[in-house]
This record gives structure tokens, sequence and C-alpha cells, in this order.
């Protein structure tokens, strides 16, 4: 019987908010990182292009809107339909999920510079 998102914990709400933005945010990286090697080649002797500013602010943006639907949307219309402590909540689950992230990235960033 499949369980009806309203009745979900909250941790577990936020937790896979908080995973989704992660997942997010990696595949933006990954895409990134293969378009950084195309550029290189494609641009290696000529100054930084015009588009490359409004590619990062257009990809700022999105990424603003992406993470922050993910992140609030459901919270958002949890706290219209008066349940506001529950909203609070899932949003710290989220926040404590993406802090748990950016520690595990510090310290895995430390191990490899030691």
């Amino acid at each position: 019987m499949k369980q009806r998102i309203d009745q979900s914990p909250a941790w577990q709400i936020g937790f896979l908010q908080g995973a989704s933005v992660l997942l997010y945010i990696l595949l933006l990286v990954l895409l990134l990182n293969a378009l950084s090697s195309v550029s290189d080649r494609i641009y290696s002797d000529a100054e930084t292009p015009l588009f490359a500013p409004v590619l990062f602010l257009l990809v700022f943006v999105f990424s603003a809107l992406t993470c922050g639907s993910l992140v609030l949307g459901y919270p958002l219309v949890t706290a219209l339909k008066g349940d506001v402590k529950r909203a609070v909540m899932i949003v710290v689950y989220s926040a404590l999920t993406l802090l748990g992230a950016v520690l595990l990235a510090v310290v895995a960033l430390m191990l490899k510079l030691l």
C-alpha cells in the first residue's frame, strides 16, 4: 500500500529534498565539467567569449529557481494548508541534510589534502 506524502515523516521528506538538491548539483557539475573540457579545446587561444558571463548568470538563476523549488515547494504548500510546524521541520531537515553533505565534502577534501 502506497503511503501518501502528507503522511510521511517530516525527516524523510526533508532528507529526500536535500538529496534531490545534491543530485541536481552533482549532475550540473558533471555537465559543466564536460562543457568546460569542450570549450577549452574550442577557445584555447581566444579571449573569454561574451556568452560565458551570460551563461554563468543564466545557470545561476536557473539553479536558484530549481533548488528553491526543490527545498521550499512542498513546505510552502504544507504551510498554506495550515501545518506550519511541519513545513518548518521539513525545511530544517532539508537544511541539515545539505549541511551534512557540506561537512562530508569538507572532510573528504581535508583527507585528500593531507
